[in-house]
């Protein structure tokens, strides 16, 4: 083994005995000695050494590795992922500490589209936007750089799917769809991409969302099965199942997406993961007119707010409590933790390219909107704003 392959089982190592104060103090180290073996470790860890010091209280050691993850010498190789995200908490550790200037360059200049919009309904740095950002651009700017990586990485199936999911959120959904088939020679070999293994059950679930835009129902539906019949890192897939109930509710398909959801079994999720499966359960049922099930389901989101708080919000529009949304809505509206995610719930988007029946939760959306009580929750934290992209995937 090469000391870069060396020292990158030194980080796997330390994660799997769940030593992430020393993961922290390794990533440091490769990202001052080493940033070129830093930019190959895979993003997952990185994020999970992030999520446990925050979790574990270890506030010195997480601003510290933020620090590092947000400069320059961290410049990570994958493209599914965008460094924002350590560079948006890093504002918010900078926030807290008293540095409001720096924090407010970085939310600023975020060049994720969902990270830019959620900043700027963020009470901590809603005054540094004075108009609504335009996500518009930095999402044409991610699909520049996707493509950039497509050339510059032929052998790479990611930067296809990235730059595909950059043009769904542009409304470019029969783009996205010759792109990633423009790829699908190649994947019928084994060995036409380095990360096929990993990588084809997204690009089955990005042509999924493309064919869902398009209002294209079985299309849609094949291609999210395709990306379950692939797997999920080895395992039983979750993800593409989820997605694909989702999507059949999206198209009112109660009965449909509770058929799915019935193969879920034994698969195991994360706590967010069975919050995803709860709404789409109970938001399922309630199209299917089994109301029992849906209150089944809702009790759960209560229980497990904290989980996702966006999911328990939509399961009580998809029901069609809107007294029931609306009290969860003020009350996130006015948590100065919760207020950004559920403003952006409610913010404006683009139309998609092709009508087809809203679903449960985007039709209620107006008649939401509209109560006095959540209008003035919402004048309270500032307003809404318009984003010129689509809404999926924010």
């Amino acid at each position: 083994m090469d000391q870069a392959g060396a020292q990158v089982e030194m980080l796997r190592q330390l994660l799997v005995k769940k030593q992430f104060v020393e993961a922290a103090a390794n990533i440091e180290g490769m990202a001052s000695a080493s940033p070129q073996v830093l930019s190959v470790v895979p993003m997952q860890w990185v994020y999970a050494v992030v999520r446990s010091l925050k979790d574990a209280g270890r506030t010195k050691e997480y601003g510290e590795l933020l620090s590092v993850l947000a400069g320059d010498h961290y410049q990570p190789l994958e493209t599914v992922s965008s460094k924002d995200y350590f560079r948006s908490q890093y504002a918010d550790v900078l926030f807290a500490n008293g540095n409001v200037e720096r924090a407010a360059k970085i939310v600023t200049s975020l060049e994720s589209p969902g990270l830019l919009a959620k900043a700027s309904l963020d009470p901590r740095y809603r005054e540094f936007f004075a108009t609504d950002p335009d996500v518009h651009a930095a999402a044409e700017q991610s699909l520049a750089f996707h493509k950039k990586r497509i050339e510059q990485l032929p052998q790479m199936l990611d930067p296809i799917i990235s730059a595909a999911r950059d043009l769904i959120q542009l409304g470019r959904a029969q783009e996205a769809i010759d792109l990633l088939r423009s790829a699908e020679p190649r994947l019928k070999k084994d060995d036409g991409f380095f990360d096929r293994n990993t990588m084809l059950n997204w690009w089955w679930n990005e042509l999924g969302r493309a064919y869902d835009q398009l209002g294209n129902y079985d299309a849609m539906v094949a291609s999210f099965r395709e990306g379950v019949n692939a797997g999920e890192y080895g395992a039983r897939n979750v993800s593409q199942l989820l997605n694909l109930a989702g999507a059949q509710i999206h198209f009112g398909r109660g009965e449909a997406a509770l058929s799915t959801l019935a193969e879920f079994g034994d698969r195991g999720a994360s706590a967010y993961g069975n919050t995803v499966l709860r709404f789409a359960h109970g938001c399922a049922s309630a199209l299917a007119g089994r109301m029992d099930d849906a209150a089944h389901d809702l009790a759960y989101m209560r229980e497990h707010e904290k989980d996702s708080p966006g999911n328990l919000r939509s399961l009580l529009v998809c029901m069609g409590d809107l007294d029931g949304a609306a009290a969860v809505f003020i009350r996130h509206i006015d948590d100065l933790e919760l207020r950004a995610d559920a403003l952006l719930d409610l913010s404006d988007f683009d139309e998609p390219p092709v009508a087809h029946p809203k679903d449960p939760v985007d039709s209620r959306a107006s008649a939401l909107k509209a109560r006095p009580d959540i209008r003035a929750a919402i004048a309270r934290a500032g307003g809404l704003r318009h984003f010129h992209v689509q809404q999926a995937g924010m």
